[in-house]
């Protein structure tokens, strides 16, 4: 079963640009995410709870593209262009207040992208199991990268001696790729979108550097602010989960005294179609983490030892 996520662009026009040192300062404040060097200029993301902006400037400074989503309708961005010289420099440091209001002001000018982010589960058949295909090899191949680990892992992490007895923890590690859906878009009136424009749309990753380069690679474009990608396609995506569990045995135990688990899931997107040469990819900052007991019991290998041993006598 495909998801969809459907995309309608409706044109605007920007009838008049207002120096945004001239806008009333709000007060609602911006916090920085994330700001992007790229070849072609600098990708600033500012978020607070009432909004999303994506600012494209060019390496002199200027802008010449600005994504805003209201927090509170995140079914639609506001995306405005600029010409040369027609908005004022903004240095990244400062001015945030006022570029939100400036957003707010003119926000009917700006060519509107209405987007749906449901996704529908895969189909039914689909399995735990890695697809056997190019996309689940690239996928594996990301979280090795990630996580410095072949597919299984199975090594040793801790060990200590108490009150004679020998205890030692053995780290398992496994990756699994779950198909779980399709992410379509679409637009009637626009022939292309360009990458800072689109990342704005994946909002819950939007402020994370690295995603700009993620998605260049899946749609096969360089990484940079002013790449055109097309208007209308699709994405396969998948579930990547990292699981790891930590076992501890006492005196060489045929089975473990105490045991805990932490997982992580990414999505991972691949061009759907299959024509296209491009590879599949994970999008790092999409991470969520999951543990047994808590992060802190996880990484405390003396805590599972003791514990092994108290279950143990």
């Amino acid at each position: 079963m495909k998801g969809a996520l459907a995309v309608l662009l409706i044109l605007g026009m920007i009838s008049a640009f207002t120096p945004i040192n001239a806008i009333a300062v709000d007060t609602t404040k911006q916090n920085l995410k994330s700001s992007t060097v790229l070849p072609d200029g600098v990708i600033d993301v500012y978020q607070s709870e009432e909004s999303i902006i994506t600012v494209a400037l060019t390496p002199l400074g200027e802008i010449f593209e600005i994504n805003y989503i209201d927090t509170t309708d995140l079914g639609t961005l506001y995306h405005f262009t600029f010409e040369e010289g027609s908005i004022a420099i903004v240095p990244p440091s400062n001015n945030w207040d006022s570029l939100y209001a400036y957003c707010v002001q003119t926000a009917e000018e700006a060519m509107v992208v209405e987007y749906s982010a449901a996704i529908h589960p895969a189909s039914e058949t689909a399995t735990n199991r890695t697809p056997r295909s190019s996309a689940g090899a690239d996928l594996l191949e990301d979280l090795g990268n990630l996580h410095d680990r072949s597919e299984e892992h199975d090594v040793e992490v801790d060990s200590m001696t108490y009150n004679g007895y020998d205890m030692y923890v053995q780290q398992y590690m496994y990756f699994y790729i779950e198909e779980a859906g399709e992410l379509e878009w679409e637009s009637d009136v626009a022939d292309v979108l360009t990458l800072a424009s689109f990342i704005a749309m994946f909002t819950p990753y939007a402020a994370a550097a690295k995603t700009i380069g993620t998605f260049a690679t899946i749609f096969g474009v360089a990484a940079l602010a002013y790449s055109e990608v097309p208007s209308s396609g699709s994405f396969d995506e998948y579930d990547c989960i990292v699981q790891i569990y930590r076992d501890t045995y006492v005196e060489n135990s045929a089975i473990p005294y105490e045991s805990t688990y932490h997982y992580i899931t990414y999505k991972g997107y691949d061009d759907n179609d299959h024509n296209s040469g491009t590879r599949a990819a994970v999008v790092q900052e999409s991470a969520e983490h999951y543990y047994s007991e808590s992060a802190s019991y996880f990484n405390d290998c003396v805590s599972q030892m003791l514990n092994a041993y108290r279950a143990y006598i």
